[in-house]
């Protein structure tokens, strides 16, 4: 045992389990476990970090087994046996404590026995060390090590290495990804930031928080921003800017080739904290969200090759073929363990949804399919004449209990706004609350735990291009995504504070175009404006929720100026932002529209051309991408984001590529899906939305745009839940 002074300052933090699959946190001094696969360095790193840390460092397999068994590991291990070394280094390890905090370095094989690991885990943090099998398998050729002793000659040691990984992904607190070829003294420092980082205890704040009244919100847990969905001064939840993590370029080539389950999982994990949800439950979720049977491509997404420096990313391949899919399907997970401890305790939960069409399909699938016992509701409000009839038939078609589904006589903004206020009153959630025992909560791009997710797709799709050798890792790219709520704007930001080099963000608008003129001119003018019904209706937005959240970012987190910016367009119908904000915006993004005409054309244009066919919202991408591009001769490769399948607006889809469009006036939505069939289009036709459509209709409730109307609607529904 290696004894060193302790510095001045410990850290005095630890998780201890609880008996369930939670964590609790504690600020009492705490071992720190270092575990990883044979060979990743556990052993140098530990006492390196002992150094740093000032604490005693032990090394399991020479300070403590050795001294235990009176004889080196290895020759244990080769008078044994495989198979009883595993059972006396279990005994062994039963008996093993610290009387002060200590840096361990385990062993290989000491996570294969559960028991005795479960005992050692609870005095501390477990630290994984994720080393690439390949840096492992180097350092073996190095030291012409073939094989593990005590395991039969023809197992090799790759074998070896991924089997007893499994055991270590089922056991650790905080993972550290390892670059390539990286030094022990690198490593350590990237434990020792992690160890400060995790000492501090991720906390949210609303974008409108205040600490002169009792609508602070500030430091709130993820699970509780899940819950919530909208803080209660009206803001947004946020992470706060010091707790925003980034890899380095070294981390992020460890990613490149992973499928994108490992991915979500390395990328989530920097934003969860372990206290709030430990890897092994958020990555079981993420394993149960992303399965081929629910997505149609293996990837999750893809990316396909477009024309010249252009290239789709097709985020559509989930149950409702929209890019709400990847979200939401992990989301409504999270959602469910969030809650689990007051469901037990019969309290009832309603996701309350307002929708331009694609999310709330996708609500519905994601939401109803958990095994929640009837404590979940979904209630979704979509405007009438404002979806395409395939998303409102994913819609009305949802025979899934506990789902409302109602069509507003008006518009988004006015379906979003009515959410947001119900929300925010206090006499209809405690009526909710004590006379059903039931809360509210949101499942769109409102809520923190649906935005987390669309990090991940913006991320893999990078990584996809540099693992197609594209592009290599650290090469700009652009990327260009339809914009309506501004969701997937803001997720494509964050991934850029990550470290993934966009560089420019470019939204494109259809004839609501009311973000570009506000990121050209720096003034957000809605006065008078009436919102257009176009053939992309999922960009039909006025009013979009997340551009609040990319404003108190781009501000330097002043909750005094959001506030005023939302004092400003309540009051007078507009704002405007100083010119050193406008600045650091049109650093970060640019912005442009298109008209319906034009939109046409490149479907037209590129169905033609390719083969390929263009949703009406891809399409508005693909019309401002090409114009980015010929206006600043720009050579980097354009990222164009496809957020729905070509299936979904069908009826202007099929016209506009045969030019019949009288022909398809009043033709069956099914007849449609076989003449896609037929065409044999790229990217194919999306079976569940050929098998949705064919259903029945089970939802018919229509009401006007009155927001004591849906509140009457929200109670009815309440009531009837069983």
């Amino acid at each position: 045992m290696i004894r060193l002074k302790p510095l001045n300052k410990l850290l005095t933090w630890s998780f201890i389990r609880d008996g369930t699959n939670k964590r609790r946190f504690y600020t009492k001094q705490k071992n720190i476990i270092l575990l990883g696969s044979s060979g990743c360095g556990k052993t140098t790193v530990g006492r390196i970090l002992g150094i740093k840390l000032g604490l005693p460092v032990i090394d399991i397999e020479s300070d403590y087994l050795e001294n235990t068994w009176k004889m080196p590991v290895a020759q244990k291990l080769s008078e044994v046996g495989i198979m009883i070394f595993l059972k006396e280094e279990s005994k062994a390890m039963m008996n093993f404590e610290t009387k002060q905090q200590t840096v361990i370095s385990l062993t290989c094989s000491n996570p294969l026995h559960v028991e005795s690991f479960s005992k050692i885990s609870k005095s501390g943090v477990v630290v994984f060390l994720d080393v690439s099998k390949e840096d492992i398998l180097k350092r073996a050729t190095k030291m012409k090590v073939s094989r593990i002793s005590g395991f039969k000659e023809e197992i090799a040691l790759k074998e070896i290495l991924n089997y007893r990984q499994t055991f270590y992904e089922k056991f650790y607190d905080v993972r550290i990804i390892c670059e390539e070829n990286e030094d022990p003294f690198s490593i350590s420092e990237k434990i020792f930031k992690t160890l400060n980082k995790l000492d501090n205890p991720f906390g949210y704040v609303s974008t409108r928080h205040t600490t002169q009244s009792g609508l602070h919100q500030g430091h709130m847990d993820f699970k509780t921003t899940l819950v919530c969905g909208l803080a209660k001064d009206g803001g947004l939840f946020v992470a706060e800017e010091h707790n925003f993590p980034a890899l380095t370029p070294g981390q992020w080539k460890r990613l490149v080739g992973l499928p994108y389950n490992k991915i979500a999982s390395r990328i989530l994990e920097q934003w969860i904290h372990p206290s709030d949800l430990i890897p092994q439950t958020l990555n079981t979720y993420i394993e149960n969200s992303y399965k081929n049977e629910i997505f149609s491509n293996e990837d999750v997404i893809s990316i396909k090759h477009l024309t010249d420096n252009q290239y789709i990313l097709e985020l559509f391949h989930g149950p409702t073929a929209s890019c709400k899919d990847c979200s939401l399907q992990l989301m409504s997970k999270l959602f469910l363990e969030a809650v689990q401890q007051d469901t037990l305790k019969n309290k009832k939960y309603v996701i309350l949804v307002a929708t331009s069409g694609d999310t709330g399909s996708a609500v519905i699938d994601g939401f109803s399919k958990l095994e929640s016992n009837g404590s979940l509701g979904v209630m979704v409000l979509y405007p009438k004449d404002g979806v395409s009839k395939i998303q409102k038939k994913l819609m009305i078609n949802a025979d899934r209990k506990n789902v409302h589904v109602i069509e507003v006589d008006g518009d988004f903004d006015f379906c979003q706004k009515t959410v947001k206020n119900i929300f925010q009153n206090k006499e209809l959630k405690d009526l909710l609350e004590s006379k059903y025992n039931l809360s509210l909560s949101a499942a769109n791009s409102i809520n923190w735990g649906m935005l987390l997710p669309q990090v991940v797709h913006h991320i893999a799709a990078y990584l996809n291009m540099v693992k197609k050798n594209i592009i290599c890792f650290g090469d700009p790219v652009n990327i260009c995504i339809p914009t309506g709520n501004f969701g997937n704007v803001l997720a494509a930001y964050y991934s850029k504070k990550m470290g993934i080099p966009f560089q420019k963000i470019i939204c494109a608008n259809n004839e609501n175009n009311i973000i570009t003129d506000f990121m050209k001119t720096g003034c957000y003018f809605l006065h008078g404006r009436s919102l257009l019904r176009t053939i992309s209706p999922s960009i039909d937005i006025l009013m979009p929720s997340n551009l609040e959240r990319y404003l108190y970012h781009i501000s330097g987190n002043s909750t005094h100026l959001v506030k005023q910016y939302n004092k400003s367009l309540k009051d007078r119908g507009c704002f405007q932002v100083n010119k050193e904000i406008l600045n650091k915006i049109q650093s970060d993004m640019y912005a442009d529209w298109c008209s319906e005409e034009d939109c046409l054309d490149t479907i037209l244009t590129t169905y033609k051309t390719s083969g390929y066919l263009l949703d009406t919202h891809t399409a508005v991408a693909k019309v401002v991408a090409d114009r980015y591009q010929k206006s600043t001769n720009s050579n980097e490769p354009m990222i164009i984001a496809s957020t729905a399948h070509y299936m979904k607006f069908g009826d202007t889809i099929l016209p506009t590529i045969l030019q019949d469009r009288q022909h398809f006036k009043e033709l069956p939505l099914t007849d449609m899906m076989e003449i896609f069939k037929e065409l044999q289009p790229s990217p194919k036709p999306h079976s569940k939305v050929c098998e949705m459509i064919k259903k029945s209709q089970v939802h018919y409730t229509v009401c006007k745009a009155c927001e004591n109307t849906i509140k009457n609607e929200l109670l009815k529904f309440v009531a009837s839940l069983s």
